[in-house]
């Protein structure tokens, strides 16, 4: 394909960077570097060696060969000892495999082609004495910024198998100009017959300014016994604690993981002075899991910097805070801007891929720009959308908070850039660049052999998270950024109005089309107020819903999970990466916009469903972590497998044998089901999982929701098995990642934590694709998450007597005036006073309440729920407070004969209101929420199911929603 010269001309100008980069919108800024003496390889580096055997010392030939484009020869220039060392030296860009893969003007190929040096040993090799190989390296210095290879090893009976280990080990950030140890554990790889070992450079190209020439000297291969790391299994070694390295807020729940060897108690020590400020009891927990100790430290509010100690176990310190999260934030932010295409990205690369191409109708763009999306250099629509909304709430929760202001500048630069991609990607009819499979720095040269030139394409789900994402900026920006909101609202009606047209009927969709075509309509029916989006919302509701299984199908005691599309042949089963935010951010969304409506209880109890039937039940089979489950597997989905010649038919059997029995035919995974050798890795669904539970505890206003999406994040800053951090350069024990093209970024995160036998983690040293891989989606699933959990509740109204807020935990009291108020709280339990009239309230993080402080219309409602026949419950709820109120109760899976009910208190009392619920599904759970005087009283629910296993809340004038809409009647 030749460009003409026209489109070439519009392609440039598109890409020009102009003086953006040197400050301005887009200022340099030197990347954020990780504490060394905090990382996994300090620690690896840093064992004794009890054994070693000597591999190769480079003084002898030994039969290294070469395949690809490098060479190989031994050099006495250096060596780390004797006289000569093993040179490796290759370009970085093979002309013939780039040819070769050149066809219709583009280059096909995913990367630029190997060179590889390999040792082949005469028979096979027994290495199980050892666990442990180190080489030594010697970086020739050259204009590159980043330089890595990998270390693979074989065995004879090797592979492809899902549940087989990978052993390829990659190895980067190493250091030009000095010898470097390199180091690799491999406890988990077969080790009784091994046949070769093998260095190989990966050819990714080089940014145009560089000769592209890398040049390795090797020396001193040997063999290791060391004591290795803990890297299988739930139980936690004796001599660690899993904890969140980053800490905990003064009210939220904090708890440590020990091994069962610990001691009968634990301290809380003060990091700086060593003393003793508090002791706790351990409790035992012994499950399917293993047996633990768990140190609950719940009580300890005091602000500071602390460590865990239990016996010979000892943590390092984390800080107690309600500042706890904006440092990390920051970080996730410097990973982000690490990750700018089309940018002079200090220490990573130059300008890049000024040559990548997207066409359409005769259409072509320069798609450049956006961010990388892992450890190669791919680009995905969906990644940068979601990225791009996660980072606009935060800003929008700092900005309504005055909290911040640097911090939300930063957030809201990095939104920009993420959304101007999403902008320049579109050709304006639903068709735009979802996926860009780069793995190559390319000659950023028009029309060369090393092109990649995309089709655009139309995919319903990606256009309205787009659609969402731009008529959300386009609220978000109107005041200070009118252009960009204006084209963003713009682009956002024009993608959602040719993607609708594109629909046969509203009689069936996929979950993520639902969902995000539900969350398109409301936002842009809040940016515009045209009710025709109102109506769009309610119909993709529905569908959306009809996705839910909501019945505990065989008897099994989940539902609420979700299945791919209306017709529920499958269930939803997430491989490495997941959308299970996007069916809670739109009934989260469709609640609050359309309070109203018809539909909300059945938008509400679909929210409850997924996350108190399948979230947290699922959660409590992996006590004491309470990790939040992956899916459910039914057997005939299994058979059907075999249809699928990219599944390991064998390993998907042994995976679903091994998780949780439910029923006969139904089994509970916490981990996915691996299809293949090479797509691993939990935490980014895990994640994707923690932001839905996220929205459902602030919709529900549930503090035990709130504090299962807590112990997720435990799980990922250091409260896991390994006691390890998963972000690079945040908490302690970081391990390298996966990225290859680029380097270990502060503030990554990887596809995340494997498993491989019985449901079980692992997470051994060996760094490769994809479980190790840097990613876009868990990074913005946390920040989607940290909307939340990182900002203070923001609490506004009036109090016509003045009021009090305690502070239940840690006794701290807030006073506030008679007349208006507005004020940031730090989120947990409260028990407040206004006029003689005294309450409790829970305020969850990262959420806005308007509160009406009037003792002669004060309100404390408490529900309950009793049996009153085969399918009968009846609700009462017990009212408390002064004046006259009147309460609606809105039931799910049932119907009741009077709603709404008047109750007049006077001047104080209290009395008992009684409604009567018949059921209709026998297998699915029921649910009320009672809401008080249209919702300027609050709201609250009660659920259970027809066992009576029921779980009540509260309700008082001060816990109300935010919304001055009517509620539903």
């Amino acid at each position: 394909m030749r460009l003409s010269l026209l489109a070439f001309c519009s392609a440039f100008l598109l890409s020009w960077p102009g003086e953006a980069q040197t400050g301005g919108e887009w200022p340099r800024r030197p990347l954020l570097e990780a504490r060394y003496e905090d990382s996994m390889m300090y620690r690896y580096l840093s064992k004794p060696v009890h054994e070693s055997v000597l591999l190769d010392d480079m003084e002898t030939d030994r039969g290294w060969r070469m395949s690809g484009i490098g060479t190989l020869t031994y050099t006495t220039d250096r060596a780390i000892d004797g006289k000569r060392s093993l040179r490796f030296q290759t370009q970085l860009r093979d002309e013939a495999h780039l040819k070769a893969n050149y066809q219709n003007g583009t280059f096909t190929g995913e990367q630029g082609g190997v060179s590889i040096a390999r040792l082949a040993f005469d028979k096979p090799r027994d290495w199980r004495r050892f666990n442990r190989l180190s080489i030594w390296v010697y970086v020739h210095p050259a204009s590159m910024r980043t330089y890595s290879f990998r270390l693979r090893v074989e065995w004879e009976g090797m592979t492809p198998a899902a549940l087989e280990p990978n052993p390829s080990h990659h190895v980067q950030d190493l250091v030009p100009g000095k010898w470097q140890q390199v180091v690799w554990e491999i406890p988990d790889l077969s080790r009784e017959r091994i046949t070769s070992i093998l260095i190989s450079q990966t050819l990714r190209g080089h940014d145009p300014e560089d000769d592209g020439v890398v040049t390795y000297d090797f020396d001193r291969l040997e063999l290791q016994r060391v004591d290795p790391e803990p890297y299988e299994g739930w139980e936690v070694a004796e001599d660690r604690i899993a904890y969140n390295h980053v800490g905990y807020r003064p009210s939220s729940e904090k708890l440590g993981i020990a091994s069962a060897a610990s001691a009968a108690a634990f301290d809380v020590v003060e990091a700086s002075s060593g003393r003793v400020a508090a002791s706790f009891p351990v409790k035992p927990v012994e499950n399917a899991r293993g047996r633990f100790h768990v140190l609950d430290f719940t009580s300890f509010s005091k602000p500071g910097r602390y460590l865990l100690r239990c016996g010979r176990a000892s943590g390092r310190p984390f800080t107690i805070s309600d500042d706890l999260w904006y440092e990390t934030i920051e970080k996730t932010l410097n990973f982000f801007y690490a990750e700018r295409c089309g940018f002079d990205v200090p220490g990573i690369h130059r300008f890049c891929h000024q040559d990548w191409r997207g066409t359409h109708n005769g259409q072509v763009k320069i798609i450049n720009g956006g961010w990388h999306d892992a450890g190669d250099l791919s680009q995905g629509s969906h990644r940068t959308g979601v990225a791009v909304y996660s980072m606009l709430r935060i800003y929008e929760q700092l900005r309504e908070r005055n909290l911040r202001p640097d911090l939300q500048a930063r957030v809201l630069e990095e939104a920009r850039w993420g959304l101007d991609w999403l902008l320049k990607t579109r050709f304006g009819d639903g068709y735009r660049i979802t996926w860009v499979l780069g793995r190559y720095y390319s000659d950023n040269k028009l029309d060369t052999i090393d092109d990649m030139i995309v089709p655009a394409q139309h995919v319903a789900f990606e256009n309205y998270l787009f659609a969402a994402v731009a008529a959300h900026a386009s609220r978000v920006l109107k005041d200070t950024d009118p252009r960009r909101a204006a084209s963003s609202l713009q682009a956002a009606r024009e993608d959602y109005r040719a993607t609708l047209a594109r629909r046969s009927g509203w009689l069936a969709a996929a979950r993520d089309e639902a969902a995000f075509g539900a969350l398109a309509s409301v936002e842009l029916f809040r940016a515009t107020g045209d009710r025709t989006y109102a109506a769009d919302a309610e119909r993709f509701g529905k569908l959306l819903v009809q996705c839910q299984e909501q019945r505990f199908v065989d008897g099994i005691p989940m539902t609420g999970y979700f299945y791919t599309g209306t017709g529920r042949e499958r269930i939803q089963h997430d491989h490495h990466m997941s959308f299970e935010e996007a069916p809670l951010l739109a009934l989260g969304a469709l609640c609050d916009a359309f309070p109203g409506h018809r539909d909300w209880m059945n938008w509400y109890g679909a929210a409850l469903l997924h996350s108190e039937f399948f979230l947290r039940r699922g959660a409590a089979y992996s006590e004491p972590y309470r990790h939040l489950p992956n899916s459910v597997w039914r057997r005939s989905e299994v058979e059907a497998l075999k249809a699928d010649p990219g599944w390991d038919l064998a390993g998907a059997w042994q995976q679903f044998n091994e998780g949780t029995a439910l029923a006969r035919d139904h089994r509970l995974r916490v981990f996915p089901l691996w299809r293949d050798k090479t797509f691993h890795g939990s935490t980014a669904i895990q994640l994707s999982a923690t932001a839905a539970l996220s929205v459902a505890a602030a919709l529900r206003g549930r503090e035990e929701s709130e504090r299962l999406a807590g112990r997720q994040l435990d799980w990922v800053f250091g409260g896991n098995p390994f006691s390890q951090s998963l972000m690079y350069g945040e908490g302690y024990d970081f391990q390298p990642h996966f990225a290859y093209c680029q380097r270990d970024m502060v503030g990554a995160l990887p596809v995340g934590i494997d498993s491989r036998r019985n449901d079980a983690p692992i997470w051994p040293a060996t760094n490769t694709a994809t479980y190790k891989e840097i990613w876009v989606v868990p990074v913005s699933r946390l920040l989607l998450s940290l909307g939340y959990a990182a900002v203070p509740a923001r609490v506004s109204g009036a109090a016509p007597r003045g009021a009090v807020f305690r502070e239940e935990r840690g006794g701290a009291e807030v006073r506030i005036p008679a007349g208006k108020f507005s004020l940031n709280l730090s989120p947990g339990g409260y028990t407040v006073s206004y006029g003689g009239f005294t309450q409790r309230l829970h305020l969850p993080a990262g959420t806005s309440r308007e509160l009406h402080l009037d003792a002669r219309q004060a309100l404390h409602v408490a529900l309950s729920a009793e049996s009153a026949g085969p399918s009968v419950v009846r609700v009462k709820a017990l009212v408390r407070g002064a004046g006259s109120h009147r309460i609606r109760l809105l039931p799910f899976n049932a119907k009741t004969g009077e709603t709404e009910k008047a109750v007049d208190l006077g001047t104080g009392g209290d009395r008992t209101l009684t409604w009567m619920l018949e059921a209709g599904s026998r297998d699915t759970p029921w649910a009320a929420v009672a809401i008080a005087d249209d919702g300027r009283g609050g709201r609250s629910e009660i659920f259970g199911t027809l066992q009576l296993q029921i779980v009540r809340t509260s309700l008082s004038s001060i816990s109300g929603s935010r919304s001055k809409t009517r509620m539903p009647r």
